[in-house]
């Protein structure tokens, strides 16, 4: 598993057990849940697990913590995507984290990074314009939690529009 990365206020470590209680709890919210879309729902203890263990392997997954205390994921093991716990909400911290995973793909050679959000989720939309996505298009995808496909929105971001991204987005990632 890849060294813990370290930002201007957060560190985006490796899932570990212990990690599958607070995870259960925050994405059985409704609130995060209902923009999860291949999140299992309901979503169990079970799933928090495997998610956990199969973390293990993947090293552009991580938990993202500030102080000591975790306030979602991150990860780029396919589209980019990120979740925080309502209450780190509007704080700038899943840009930070997005532009951090991001910046350790394009320093190791990674190419283009598509992400997708829900039609409606202007939040989210907005951390992909901070971090230089450019929208592609809508698409529609099966949602777990609505049971039923979603309208989607699609972005596309390659390392030549990351560069050029706004030099106070976020401060500079380095491995612990």
């Amino acid at each position: 598993m890849g060294a813990p990365i370290r930002t201007g206020r957060l560190v985006l470590r490796a899932a570990r057990p212990g990690d599958e209680g607070w995870i259960l709890a925050e994405i059985a919210r409704p609130e995060v849940h209902r923009w999860l879309r291949g999140v299992p729902c309901p979503y169990r203890p079970e799933d928090a697990a495997d998610w956990v263990a199969q973390s293990a392997t993947l090293p552009m997954r991580r938990i993202i913590e500030r102080d000591g205390a975790p306030l979602g994921s991150v990860s780029l093991t396919g589209p980019l995507g990120y979740w925080l716990r309502p209450g780190a909400w509007g704080q700038g911290i899943a840009t930070e984290a997005a532009d951090a995973l991001v910046g350790l793909h394009f320093r190791q050679g990674g190419g283009r990074v598509r992400a997708d959000v829900h039609l409606g989720n202007d939040a989210s939309a907005r951390v992909l314009a901070k971090l230089g996505f450019q929208e592609t298009g809508c698409d529609v995808a099966r949602s777990e939690y609505w049971g039923t496909p979603v309208e989607i929105r699609c972005f596309e971001l390659d390392p030549a529009a990351w560069q050029a991204r706004p030099a106070d987005l976020a401060p500079g990632s380095v491995p612990l």
